[in-house]
């Protein structure tokens, strides 16, 4: 990657943590460890399902040294690669808001003593892991590919 991608990379995060910051809560509340371990564990181990270990390095490795010398088959295996984590990634975020919503029904069936609070905050959390880790993981990688690869028409 070029020098200036990684500044408004860096810039990028610095605007979002401060968006995160300025909303009043302390930056703990936005970490949640079963909610990470279910977008990020589970989007990369999908996909490695998908895709194999070796596929996932390929594509990152491709996606951040770049160059014009790069196989066409390898820019569009990489590109499966980024499209699949980006699905990953929300549908497990998806799957927290089912995860919090059964622990909030529950607790208003009196079935579960786990609260109000922790359900609607796995609810709300896991799907904000999935934004994340497809923000910062997967289109900025993504882009890169479908940059590097040769124009339709």
């Amino acid at each position: 990657m070029k020098s200036y991608q990684m500044v408004f990379g860096l810039l990028f995060l610095v605007i979002v943590l401060s968006s995160v910051l300025w909303g009043g809560l302390p930056l703990g509340y936005y970490f949640d460890a079963p909610s990470a371990l279910i977008v990020f564990f589970g989007g990369f181990f999908a996909s490695i399902f998908s895709h194999g270990f070796g596929g996932i390095i390929e594509a990152y490795r491709t996606a951040i040294r770049g160059g014009d010398e790069i196989d066409e088959q390898i820019l569009i295996r990489s590109r499966a690669v980024f499209v699949g984590l980006h699905r990953n990634f929300m549908f497990l975020g998806l799957f927290g808001i089912v995860i919090g919503s059964i622990s909030l029904l529950g607790f208003f069936s009196n079935i579960n003593e786990g609260g109000l609070a922790s359900g609607t905050a796995t609810m709300l959390i896991t799907l904000f892991y999935g934004f994340i880790g497809s923000l910062l993981l997967v289109f900025p990688f993504l882009s890169r590919i479908e940059s590097m690869m040769p124009k339709a028409g």
